[in-house]
């Protein structure tokens, strides 16, 4: 079991597939929103990703004894911005491995809504001996 973790968690966002099209006209915008404790970072939008959006983006918090990352899958519109779906991701195993890559199906309603494709790595924070 983890105790007291601190440290920097890079998460990479690669991209997605199969997103649910929640975009009447035209090719959905999709970008990623992060939540760790009080912290959010953002993805770029990939304009007309639709379906299959890339981001290449990587985002970083300071993880402070948190154990889940919330990420929300967005499409930006001018008007208002449409939830995609979302997921919440354990972070015990990229805390006890440093490094974690894989696709994560997000869900909206508890419905699948497609999948996004994430690399985790967790730095530790060094401590004095």
């Amino acid at each position: 079991m983890l105790k007291d973790i601190s440290g920097l968690l890079v998460v990479r966002a690669c991209g997605g597939r199969d997103l649910t099209v929640v975009q009447r006209i035209g090719k959905q915008d999709p970008y990623l929103e992060f939540k760790l404790g009080d912290e959010n970072q953002r993805t770029h939008t990939d304009n007309n990703g639709g379906q299959k959006p890339t981001w290449g983006q990587a985002v970083k918090f300071d993880l402070n004894n948190e154990r889940e990352l919330l990420v929300k899958c967005i499409d930006k519109n001018p008007v208002h911005d449409s939830h995609i779906g979302q997921t919440e991701i354990l972070l015990d195993p990229v805390l006890e491995n440093h490094q974690y890559d894989g696709w994560f199906m997000i869900k909206n309603r508890d419905s699948p809504a497609g999948e996004i494709y994430l690399e985790l790595t967790f730095y530790p924070s060094v401590r004095p001996t």
